[in-house]
């Protein structure tokens, strides 16, 4: 593989090996520093992760590829891309086969711009032969990253690259965190709810006496992450049904299922949802979540 040169000095970028997960990993765990969905994991977890990642059971990609740029035997960004096996709709049903294009990962040194268009280019012919092309599908993250696909915006300079790329922003959500510790219980509740479990999942039905009101569903992390995320629930789902809003019945049901999941263990809930959801986020801010930034999804115009 030819290197690319730069200003400075020779950068190579080469296709990922199995020999580079190590260094891979290492890097993956610095830009983790700043993201919040970057749990702890285990390196083995981490690699199957990043190549043979499930979803409900099914291959998340149909196809990946990998590339890391690499200066003087030090990793200094990679990206990945491929077509999924699915999409999701905007209630969260799959289609099947899409004839998408998508950039998982895209990530590089503050100040390197240099690095992120010379990954960038190696995607683009790649890219070409879809019609559609996106990058940070929203559902399309690792399992240990609970899922979550978006760009945080502590990776600043990775969406100023990707907008100026011809990439804009399809939805942006506001990342909430709670530590449960802090939540007041509730007692004598008039709801009650039933779970149905997976093995890393749970869905929950809250019922009144005139029957199902809302439902909810979070996703648990000790399996995706090998036991090195014990702690940590993340909250994919919670809604009432439109004739009992506004009668604090979510405010109840949300605190029900932490007191459930404190009893589990569990300390910390995170979440997240659409910037643009102003009824949503008072909900949670009212509840005691703290932000932790924006995450961004994009599709190229």
């Amino acid at each position: 593989m030819p290197s690319v040169l730069t200003k400075e000095c020779r950068m190579n970028i080469k296709k990922y090996q199995i020999s580079d997960m190590h260094v891979l990993f290492e890097y993956w765990e610095e830009i983790g520093e700043s993201v919040p969905y970057f749990f702890p994991v285990s390196a083995s977890k981490w690699q199957n992760c990043f190549l043979q990642d499930e979803l409900d059971g099914e291959r998340t990609f149909k196809e990946l590829e990998t590339y890391i740029a690499k200066e003087n035997g030090q990793v200094l960004g990679f990206i990945q891309y491929g077509q999924p096996n699915f999409e999701c709709d905007e209630s969260g049903q799959k289609y099947y086969n899409p004839h998408i294009g998508v950039i998982r990962h895209l990530y590089f040194e503050k100040g390197r711009n240099d690095i992120g268009d010379a990954l960038l280019a190696k995607a683009e012919d790649y890219l070409a032969y879809f019609d559609n092309k996106y990058a940070f599908y929203h559902i399309l993250g690792m399992s240990c990253n609970a899922h979550h696909g978006k760009l945080h915006n502590s990776q600043s300079h990775v969406d100023q690259l990707l907008r100026a790329s011809g990439f804009q922003i399809e939805h942006e959500n506001v990342y909430f965190v709670l530590d449960m510790t802090d939540t007041a219980l509730i007692e004598n509740s008039k709801l009650c709810f039933c779970s149905t479990c997976g093995s890393s999942e749970e869905s929950f039905d809250v019922r009144m006496n005139t029957g199902i009101i809302g439902n909810a569903h979070i996703r648990y992390l000790n399996t995706p992450t090998d036991g090195y995320t014990r702690d940590t629930a993340y909250l994919t789902w919670i809604g009432v049904v439109e004739q009992h809003r506004s009668q604090g019945l979510g405010t109840e049901f949300l605190k029900l299922l932490v007191q459930y999941l404190l009893s589990k263990q569990y300390r910390y809930l995170h979440t997240d949802t659409a910037n643009s959801n102003v009824c949503a986020k008072q909900f949670y801010k009212k509840l005691g979540f703290q932000k932790e930034g924006y995450t961004r999804s994009y599709v190229q115009a």
